[in-house]
This record gives C-alpha cells, sequence and structure tokens, in this order.
C-alpha cells in the first residue's frame, strides 16, 4: 500500500489498476484533490483515501447526467473508455459514445429511486444486475436493449482483462443476449431508381449553391457508390485520392483498420467535379464546407435527411452504406467483394447487410 503524504499520478493509478490518463482526468476535474507541479499532479495522501472510501464523487453536470458512481467504479468506466478509444484496438468515436450513453443508463437503472445508493464494479457486471436492467426495458425497444448489453459486456472484458472480473461470470451474462421479435426497420435505398431519385433531388434543391450541390454529390456518393461509413466520409483527406488509378484509400476506418476501394464511373466523375471549385485551405481535409470548414459525420448526416425528406425517402448515412451492399448483390456482385469494399472482418456481417423485405422476395419468387 502507498505510505508516502503526497502521491504521483502513477502511483495512483498503478493503485486503482487504470491508466494515468484517468487519474489526471479526476484531478482535472476535481474528483481528486491535487496540486499541480510542472505538467503533472501531486494528491495529498488524505485525498487519496477520501476517494477510495467514496467521500468525493464526480460532480453531476446536468439534470440527465447518471446518479454518482462508486469512485473506484468511475475510474475504471473512465479507463474502459479512453482503452476503446486509444487502445490496441480503437473502437470508431460512434462506439465509444454509444457505449458511454447506455453505460450511464444502465448505472443509473441500478440505482433505481436510491440516488444515494452506490454501485460497486462487482454489482455492475454481474449477471444478476443486467438480468434486472434488461427486465426492465420494453422488449419491443430492441436496440436500446442490444446495445446496453453490448457496453456492458465490453465493461465486463475489461474487467476480466485487469483480473478483476472472473471469465466465468461474464460467460453467464453472455447468455442474455437480447434477441430480436420483430423485423428491423430498414431505410435504405434498394433500387438504382430510389438511387436515381434521390440524387435528382439533390441536384433540384434551390436550398443549396453549386459548391454544396458539388460537395453532396461527391460526398454522399462515396457512401453510396463506395460503401464508406459518414465517419470514414469525414476522415478523407486529398491525399487519399488518386484519380489517375481510380482509387480512394480508407485509412483508419473501424477498428483502426484500413483498406481501398475503386471509384465507378459516376463516383469518379461527382469527385472531379469536386475538386474543381474546392476552396484552397490549409486543411487536407477533402471535404470542405463553403466556408472552409471540414464536413464531420454529423453535419453529413442532416444533409441526406434534409434531402432524403425532399425526395420523400426515408434514409440516413448508414442506410446509404446499406444500399451499396444490397444493390450489388442483388446485382449479382460477389459477396466476398462486396465484404472487402465494405471493410467487414465477418462475411456474416455483410449478409446482414444484404437482407431484402419480404416483398422483394415475393416479387423474385414469381420469376422462379
Amino acid at each position: 500500500m502507498i505510505q508516502a503524504d503526497y502521491l504521483t499520478v502513477a502511483e495512483i493509478a498503478a493503485e486503482l489498476r487504470v491508466h494515468p490518463v484517468t487519474v489526471q482526468k479526476l484531478c482535472r476535474e476535481g474528483a481528486l484533490q491535487s496540486y499541480r507541479v510542472g505538467r503533472s499532479y501531486r494528491i495529498p495522501r488524505s485525498s487519496f483515501d477520501a476517494y477510495r472510501k467514496g467521500v468525493i464523487a464526480p460532480a453531476k453536470t446536468d439534470d440527465d447526467s447518471p446518479p454518482p458512481l462508486e469512485p473506484e467504479l468511475s475510474a475504471l468506466v473512465t479507463a474502459w473508455l479512453h482503452d476503446m478509444e486509444h487502445g490496441p484496438k480503437p473502437c470508431s468515436m460512434e462506439t465509444v459514445r454509444t457505449h458511454r450513453r447506455h453505460m450511464h443508463r444502465y448505472v443509473q437503472a441500478l440505482h433505481g429511486d436510491d440516488q444515494n445508493a452506490r454501485v460497486t464494479y462487482r454489482q455492475a457486471a454481474s449477471e444478476a444486475a443486467l438480468l434486472r436492467v434488461m427486465t426492465g426495458i420494453p422488449v419491443a425497444k430492441f436496440a436500446t436493449r442490444y446495445n446496453l448489453f453490448m457496453a456492458v459486456l465490453s465493461f465486463s472484458r475489461f474487467l476480466v482483462g485487469r483480473g478483476l472480473l472472473d471469465e466465468a461470470e461474464r460467460a453467464r451474462m453472455k447468455r442474455h443476449k437480447p434477441k430480436r421479435l420483430t423485423p428491423p426497420k430498414r431505410t435504405l435505398l434498394s433500387s438504382m431508381d430510389e438511387v436515381n431519385h434521390f440524387f435528382e433531388a439533390l441536384w433540384q434543391s434551390e436550398a443549396h449553391t453549386a459548391y454544396e450541390k458539388a460537395l453532396n454529390a461527391a460526398a454522399i456518393g462515396t457512401m453510396v457508390f463506395a460503401g464508406l461509413r459518414a465517419s470514414e466520409v469525414a476522415n478523407l483527406e486529398v491525399g487519399n485520392v488518386e484519380l489517375a488509378n481510380r482509387l480512394l484509400h480508407v485509412h483508419a476506418g473501424k477498428g483502426g483498420k484500413s483498406r481501398i476501394v475503386g471509384l465507378n464511373p459516376r463516383l469518379l466523375e461527382s469527385v472531379e467535379a469536386y475538386l474543381r471549385v474546392r476552396p484552397e485551405a490549409a486543411s487536407p481535409v477533402l471535404f470542405l464546407s463553403d466556408r472552409g470548414r471540414p464536413l464531420d459525420r454529423d453535419r453529413l448526416n442532416k444533409r441526406v435527411r434534409r434531402i432524403a425528406n425532399r425526395a420523400g425517402l426515408d434514409v440516413s448515412c448508414h442506410g446509404l452504406r446499406r444500399a451499396f451492399g444490397t444493390i450489388n448483390a442483388n446485382s449479382g456482385k460477389s459477396l466476398n467483394l462486396i465484404q472487402l469494399a465494405l471493410g467487414h472482418s465477418s462475411l456474416t456481417t455483410t449478409q446482414a447487410y444484404l437482407m431484402a423485405d419480404q416483398r422483394t422476395a415475393a416479387r423474385a419468387m414469381q420469376g422462379w
């Protein structure tokens, strides 16, 4: 046990079994009383002891914040999220945000009506706690149940890796993976006719300038005709485009993986047209607004939604990516090639993208 009057960040990180960045964050947020020494911190031993005993807890930021966590659980959750974002196999920012949101919801449900109760990491990462929370979520809310389950399972895997949880307990938790009881809602473009209708609405919009239309056609086209994720589109740089070879290099995709995709004639034309009008900017990001700001994932999704509404369609950025898989599979393209283009590790994931609705299946059977 640590005996010094003042402790270093590294000593507390070793004692709590968390990353030093986690301890620094606790110091900055005031959860640990500390003194700044150069570029690091020194923490009084009494402050650390109080934190361990639960005297000091992270402050609530707003009315929607989860109730106070047991200090060690709070530190472990922060370390888990940091590991997902910066670990050897980093997750996408959307996955990190989703897991953070649902983990907070999970802990809040464990507190119930007793907002002053404390939840330990052993209580949170248990089969009994998971079942209690899952039972309180309606079966019809499959996405909520599934995302919450995956967040807790990911956290439990992190604890097993730290030697804080028995693998047998995690195995018992895995048995309760939610099952979908109703068909999923598919928000995608299932045919080239719908794709063409979508792009007609894009070009006919009076709300956008010529530059904005060229930007939308190129950025959205990379999802429809190359299968990129919205986050991958936002991270593209000018240097990733090889017009002469009709290639697009996708770096640091989901899971930190990279791949190369081809540009079909239609997408090639859109990208060339956009690059001719792209403003000169210091930013290497490929897609910039008319003010020279990078087009992030959220802005891209809003643009897709607005265009879809004008076209009378219900589709999102992810739906456009799914459309790439569905349309190419229906036209006879190899599933293995589609898997590589989409950047999937498993063919099972690709097959889930290609599910046709019952009406499409019925029309196909009429020609058998």
